[in-house]
């Protein structure tokens, strides 16, 4: 036995005993087998994906799925973030918002660059009251235009590349289409950001701001062990979100209930505060401190990455499951599997934990279940769906997906891999590693 063979049955047999222990997803697994038998030079890395019709489907598809790990990572929010501090006039904010998506399309493909940055524009467009499609549609052809840029920017690129290849033996390089691309896109990026932008129609009612957006949210948060914040006055905490949207309206510590506590008091340990503001601004507050949501449980930071939920705005009907009583005393967590994040009431204000509260008619719930049933599990308690709410929180933000995903754009540069085997490869680091559910590849 030849040791291409004996390599190629110790391959199977780990496979075989990954699948048996079922701690990663069968695609993983057979992904890695892949990569491994290719790594080794049994199998020729031009020929691992001729499964698939063609090598530019794996790769649109593992620069799609990297995508999804930089958003996880929390960059997106920082980017925002800093785009909130900048002051920028109508047309400095719509070139910036272009320039930033072709930089970032360039080198991840323009639909995942996209997608990674649509909730970038929609948030800045509602913070200076702009209708969102005057940053929506230049951000759509900053993308385009940033997709000339390089060989992994868009399909056809990698497609014409393949094709050359097959026909004088040599294919494109990654900076090939730079000289012609990178003048276009600067070229458009100017217009956009001069001009175009006045060229978009404005209806009425598209303003930046939501008309359903609901201010008076309550939600109770839990000042954590080993978080450096006791002693720390509730100003500072608040000093992270603009003092007219997040308020403390409570702070319950070992049953004792203080009602609109002073700014200058302090927190401590295992202390839960009450907060009102908008749900953007608590998420703000959220992000910037290492306060725990808690909601009607508390909830792990596993639950607020996963980008598999969906956190819905829904409003409690009179025949409702829960008017007049507590989520605790209908177990609708057990149940439909909705978790509470925050409550919004008109008249008296709440005063207890969330979990305890007697839910009324009226009232609007922050609720947070599975992205492919939350609708029908809201329509089966009573209520009605309003808003979907993108509040995930991301905890200890990193720059792993972005090391991983650089190194594998610098094997591909260089000849080392194949973009194809390079990207898969950083799709299965960033499963081992965590930065990435297996199920997000679905």
């Amino acid at each position: 036995m030849s040791w291409e063979q004996a390599y190629v049955f110790a391959v199977l047999a780990g496979a075989l005993g990954l699948f048996i222990w079922g701690r990663w997803r069968y695609d993983i697994v057979a992904l890695a087998a892949l990569l491994a038998v290719v790594v080794a030079g049994i199998v020729p890395a031009g020929r691992a994906f001729e499964g698939f019709g063609h090598p530019a489907v794996i790769t649109v598809a593992a620069v799609l799925v990297i995508s999804r790990a930089l958003q996880n990572s929390g960059m997106v929010d920082r980017i925002a973030r800093w785009l909130e501090r900048a002051e920028f006039g109508p047309s400095t904010q719509v070139a910036v918002m272009a320039a930033l998506v072709a930089a970032v399309s360039g080198f991840m493909n323009n639909v995942g660059a996209l997608a990674l940055l649509m909730p970038v524009a929609i948030q800045a467009a509602g913070r200076s009251g702009r209708p969102p499609g005057e940053l929506l549609m230049p951000l759509a052809f900053g993308s385009l235009l940033g997709g000339l840029v390089t060989l992994v920017g868009t399909p056809p690129n990698i497609i014409i590349a393949a094709l050359r290849a097959e026909a004088t033996g040599t294919a494109f390089g990654m900076f090939d289409f730079t000289p012609v691309g990178l003048a276009v896109a600067i070229a458009g990026i100017i217009f956009i950001g001069v001009y175009g932008w006045r060229m978009i129609p404005v209806r009425e009612g598209a303003a930046g701001t939501d008309m359903a957006q609901v201010e008076g949210y309550t939600t109770e948060v839990l000042v954590p062990r080993k978080s450096g914040l006791s002693g720390t006055a509730l100003q500072e905490l608040v000093a992270h979100a603009r003092a007219d949207d997040v308020g403390v309206r409570a702070v319950i510590r070992r049953g004792e209930v203080m009602s609109r506590p002073k700014l200058s008091e302090t927190v401590r340990i295992n202390d839960h505060l009450l907060l009102e503001g908008s749900a953007e601004a608590i998420k703000e507050i959220l992000h910037a401190t290492p306060l725990t949501l808690v909601g009607n449980r508390k909830l792990d930071v596993a639950d607020l990455h996963d980008k598999d939920s969906a956190v819905v705005e829904a409003v409690v009907t009179p025949g409702s499951l829960l008017a007049g009583r507590s989520f605790g005393q209908t177990q609708v967590e057990r149940r439909y599997g909705l978790h509470l994040l925050a409550l919004a009431r008109q008249g008296r204000p709440i005063r207890e934990h969330l979990s305890e509260v007697r839910v009324r008619a009226g009232d609007v719930l922050l609720l947070q279940g599975a992205a492919g049933s939350i609708a029908d599990a809201i329509g089966a308690i009573g209520c009605l769906s309003l808003v979907e709410r993108d509040i995930t929180i991301h905890r200890d933000p990193t720059y792993l997906p972005l090391i991983v995903f650089a190194i594998a754009f610098a094997l591909g540069v260089t000849g080392l891999l194949s973009l194809p085997v390079a990207f898969t490869g950083a799709i299965v680091a960033l499963v081992v590693s965590g930065q990435l559910r297996a199920r997000t590849l679905s």
